[in-house]
């Protein structure tokens, strides 16, 4: 199965951020949508989730599916703790003890377990980024939708965190799309990468980078011709 849009317009009053744009998104492959700020990424990303509604042109493929959604602020619940705002998410479909399990896994997973009791406020901003990892980790929806995912991460979490996503993708199988306008971040986990321009938001190339993740991280030179395609004008 693949999530597939098909002429999808989206336009805010005359300004257009969509205008018939076509995507498929499969299984198989960890899909980047790479490109500047404010061409329309993280509406098409809202749109893929849901939520929001596209104005013409169909979404097919969701329906039936769970989304773990990453923003690009954190969205906290700030009067409950660490601990607590992933305990949010998983208090509907799992009993006490099977979350408690879930939310210590991927705390440790994030490098947070020993601030677990603390509150949104008493954590600096990219330790809020790693929290809305964790919640959408616990979560483990149907697709793993990331907006700029690693923002205010220092470079050796952010590997980490990118090693773990990659993990997740290959245990889980689940739709993945993140976002980043970081060349480094989307060599490093894509397999298919598409280079957007706009408003209105195309796709200006596409480029799928065949070399698995296990090499990737062995041998960075590996990535050198796909990085001279992503920096490539044309």
């Amino acid at each position: 199965m693949s999530i597939q849009l098909q002429d999808v317009c989206k336009a805010y009053g005359d300004f257009k951020v969509l205008d018939h744009f076509n995507l498929t998104i499969d299984r198989k492959r960890i899909h980047c949508l790479f490109g500047p700020s404010g061409c329309g990424k993280s509406t098409l990303l809202t749109l893929i989730a849901g939520i929001s509604a596209p104005d013409l042109g169909t979404i097919k493929g969701t329906d039936v599916l769970k989304f773990s959604y990453v923003f690009q602020e954190e969205r906290l619940l700030p009067w409950r703790t660490v601990k607590e705002n992933i305990q949010f998410v998983l208090q509907s479909h799992k009993d006490k003890h099977s979350a408690h399990t879930q939310v210590q896994r991927v705390l440790e997973l994030v490098e947070l377990t020993q601030f677990q009791n603390h509150y949104p406020n008493e954590l600096s901003g990219g330790m809020k980024q790693r929290v809305s990892l964790a919640r959408a980790f616990a979560y483990a929806g149907d697709v793993l939708a990331m907006d700029e995912p690693f923002k205010g991460l220092h470079f050796d979490l952010k590997r980490d965190l990118m090693d773990a996503i990659v993990a997740y993708w290959q245990n889980y199988s689940p739709y993945t799309i993140f976002i980043t306008h970081d060349v480094e971040e989307a060599l490093y986990i894509a397999d298919d990468i598409y280079m957007l321009e706009g408003p209105p938001l195309q796709i200006k190339k596409q480029v799928y980078i065949p070399v698995p993740h296990d090499v990737r991280k062995r041998d960075p030179d590996s990535l050198l011709p796909y990085r001279a395609a992503l920096l490539a004008r044309k």
